[in-house]
């Protein structure tokens, strides 16, 4: 049940109870049928009511709320004038006199000693006996039925098996740009289901080269979908170069990612700080929302030796780094990363490095291809984590990720 049908059920309920409390508040209850009243199907006891607005409520509560306000006129007819009259003291001698409704605020004379004074005005009667509860009672009637309204129309608002499958494939491969920086594409996906909220799909993505295939797991329970991408062991799929891959940690390229969740809507929102490799941990995605947001401000005196010492702690800060560029590439539009994006390759001393130097791939928002390999630049931006690459003689060194909107020369 979405919030509007847990809305219109919460008033119902609480308006039901209300019926029975008000119901022996004022004095309603079933009266033996007359010849003069004739039958009625209003003439029902506190609980009776109860139960019919709580069983049938949109039907009976708004009949409760005509039988309150005829009640209410019912027991106001009968009144006698005596049952109105008032008992007032004169104020000279003192004797109880009985004064009617009708001289109520008038001036009246004290039979025994002749004095004349005002009588007093009647007790105002309860805002509760009047037509106020009644008419909050429409108010609230109206808001459940526009509650239960939305609730129908929300409700009915589920996905077929081609519509969810079109939405899942278009939030991984949203995902999976953002993640490898706008290198993989999906190829196919298709999706069956399989018993109840669950459904199985085989993704086929393509990154650079390298072609691999992967089973998706789906939960669906109609509202909201919760999506992971798990290695496929059973089938797998050519790769451009003519080889069967599965996707799998030792066969997925450095830039693509190893295993993928995504709670449909629910986006990763803070950095982690658990995993330093930038292909699992998810920050340069964050990295990127919070570019959108405010920018990398409050720039972190951190050198590279800390960093690479203590890279899990120097993780979501924002740093700068001086060094040579080494390449520079503009990034190929990502409707996931608003704007120009530019890749730069910098090459900073390092004491830490057994080569003295730290390779730092700097994703920068901007056009920065104004900037040529081999100027000295000062870049800074969120660390967002560490990358493995090959080195000329084959070996592999770890990089460092950095993700801003600064450059200077």
């Amino acid at each position: 049940m979405n919030t509007f049908g847990l809305v219109a059920t919460a008033l119902v309920l609480t308006t039901s109870v209300w019926v029975l409390i008000d119901a022996i508040s004022i004095g309603i209850k079933k009266t033996p049928e007359t010849a003069q009243t004739g039958k009625s199907a209003l003439n029902m006891s506190a609980g009776v009511w109860f139960l019919c607005c709580l069983l049938f409520w949109i039907l009976c509560f708004p009949l409760y709320l005509v039988k309150r306000g005829k009640h209410l006129a019912q027991i106001k007819n009968r009144a006698s004038p005596n049952d109105r009259a008032l008992i007032v003291s004169c104020p000279s001698c003192g004797l109880g006199i009985s004064v009617a409704a009708d001289l109520f605020g008038q001036v009246i004379g004290c039979p025994t000693c002749q004095s004349e004074f005002l009588a007093p005005q009647p007790p105002r009667q309860s805002w509760y006996h009047g037509a106020t509860p009644a008419a909050i009672g429409y108010v609230i009637y109206a808001i459940a039925l526009v509650c239960f309204g939305l609730s129908f129309v929300m409700g009915g608002v589920v996905l077929t098996r081609a519509q969810l499958e079109t939405q899942v494939r278009e939030n991984i491969e949203s995902n999976l740009r953002v993640k490898t920086l706008n290198k993989t594409e999906v190829k196919s996906f298709n999706l069956v289901h399989e018993s109840g909220n669950k459904y199985k799909g085989i993704l086929i993505a393509k990154t650079g080269a390298s072609t691999e295939t992967a089973e998706v797991d789906v939960t669906y329970d109609g509202e909201t979908f919760l999506w992971q991408i798990l290695p496929l062991k059973d089938a797998t799929t050519p790769s451009a170069s003519g080889q069967e891959k599965e996707l799998s940690a030792s066969t997925v390229p450095d830039d693509s990612p190893r295993k993928v969740e995504n709670h449909s809507k629910a986006i990763q929102t803070e950095f982690n700080t658990s995993e330093k490799a930038v292909l699992e941990n998810g920050n340069l995605a964050v990295a990127v929302e919070k570019l959108k947001i405010s920018g990398a401000k409050s720039v972190e005196k951190t050198s590279i030796v800390e960093v690479t010492k203590n890279p899990y702690s120097a993780l979501g800060k924002v740093c700068t780094f001086r060094g040579q560029a080494v390449k520079i590439e503009a990034l190929p539009p990502n409707p996931d990363m608003q704007g120009t994006w530019t890749d730069i390759l910098v090459a900073v001393q390092n004491a830490n490095s057994p080569l003295g130097v730290t390779t730092v791939e700097f994703i920068c928002k901007g056009d920065m291809t104004s900037v040529n390999a081999g100027n000295y630049i000062t870049v800074s931006g969120y660390f967002v984590g560490t990358y493995e690459s090959q080195n000329a003689i084959g070996g592999t060194v770890e990089g460092l990720m950095l993700v801003g909107d600064s450059l200077k020369k």
